[in-house]
């Protein structure tokens, strides 16, 4: 089985759909449904997550890209301990500075020639270490210039490059994620419905709100849709019709086909193809091959001849509702069995030598109306 489902747009109802249909039966939630969705909510975390840390290409520049250069990382630690040092001289300097002022105070207030002296011989030394002080600064933001200087000339160097890189790889593994979310949403939702279509329950509680149509989230969706006003919707609203489109595209109504005739096939189903556009055409001679294609897509109408290759159309269209909880319309070609029955409707009975052509507009009348 190969699909995709757009995470993006369905997720939220998907996890709704989830919760509504466990709520009516658990039991549906088997071992590898839960395995599933569990995995889907963790991929879908992962997405969210590798979204957060790519929004920001600079900040990977910085963190990730330089931090990981030897020759950077060692010049950044040297301008960061040069800044400390220059912080470390400067409030040396401004306490050097105040402590000569309040020397100089004491040497212009002193009368005392012993203490003067004393006085006189402490400026001279905080003189010779306020100058110290200044040359230290002085060769320390030479260095600090040189260096930070450096560190501009290699994140220019190599800036503009790692932006391509970085946008380049983050699209790649974005997609890559999208892919296998949108894979894993199908799954999910391919199962869930497998299992929902064996739920007495469940079956019981669409039956209840007159849903006769295929089970699928499509179904489930339109229903909902059916009592909002799309012009007037909310923003959430507005984001569940897109995500209809989305499934009318992914979940094409089809109009099946199944003779005994690999000729009549062929014939019936290029003919309905060119007058019916709007549906897609398959058509069987193998009864059970019909029936597991039937399972995994939706079915609008039913072109059948009253024997088949094994078995006949009352038998076929027994098993087929058995099996698969929709209502298509039904045209039968031949006249060895033409009665409906509580699960079915026969719309139309037509000649066994019908011309593949009138059989199409035949079609065409009973779909349209």
């Amino acid at each position: 089985m190969d699909g995709r489902l757009d995470y993006n747009l369905c997720s939220r109802f998907l996890w709704t759909t989830y919760n509504n249909l466990m709520d009516i039966d658990r039991h549906i939630i088997t071992f590898r449904i839960k395995s599933i969705s569990d995995d889907l909510k963790l991929m879908g975390k992962l997405k969210e997550d590798f979204h957060k840390k790519t929004t920001y290409p600079l900040t990977a520049f910085e963190d990730i890209f330089l931090s990981s250069q030897t020759e950077y990382r060692a010049v950044k630690n040297v301008t960061q301990q040069t800044i400390e040092k220059l912080n470390f001289l400067h409030n040396k300097e401004h306490a050097i500075d105040i402590q000569k002022k309040i020397c100089q105070q004491n040497i212009d207030k002193c009368t005392d020639k012993e203490k003067l002296k004393k006085l006189n011989h402490e400026l001279r030394l905080l003189n010779g270490t306020y100058v110290d002080i200044v040359h230290m600064m002085a060769k320390l933001k030479e260095i600090h210039k040189i260096n930070a200087q450096r560190l501009l000339e290699f994140e220019n160097t190599y800036k503009e490059d790692f932006f391509k890189v970085f946008k380049a790889q983050t699209k790649k593994y974005q997609s890559s994620m999208l892919n296998i979310l949108n894979a894993q949403a199908y799954l999910l939702d391919f199962l869930l419905w497998k299992e929902a279509k064996t739920s007495n329950a469940i079956l019981k509680h669409f039956q209840s709100l007159d849903i006769d149509m295929e089970l699928n989230t499509k179904t489930y969706l339109k229903y909902y849709l059916g009592t909002l006003d799309e012009g007037k919707s909310s923003k959430l609203a507005k984001e569940l019709f897109s995500l209809y489109k989305h499934l009318e595209e992914m979940q094409k109504e089809y109009i099946l086909i199944i003779v005994s005739s690999p000729q009549d096939a062929m014939e019936y189903e290029l003919s309905i193809k060119q007058t019916n556009k709007n549906y897609a055409v398959k058509s069987f001679i193998n009864e059970l091959q019909c029936i597991k294609w039937a399972y995994t897509n939706t079915v609008k109408a039913i072109v059948i001849e009253d024997v088949l290759q094994t078995t006949n159309a009352k038998r076929f269209l027994e098993h087929y509702h058995k099996h698969i909880f929709s209502k298509p319309k039904i045209i039968l070609i031949g006249n060895a069995y033409s009665e409906n029955s509580k699960e079915y409707v026969i719309h139309k009975t037509l000649a066994p030598n019908i011309s593949s052509r009138a059989l199409s507009q035949e079609l065409s009348t009973i779909l349209s109306s």
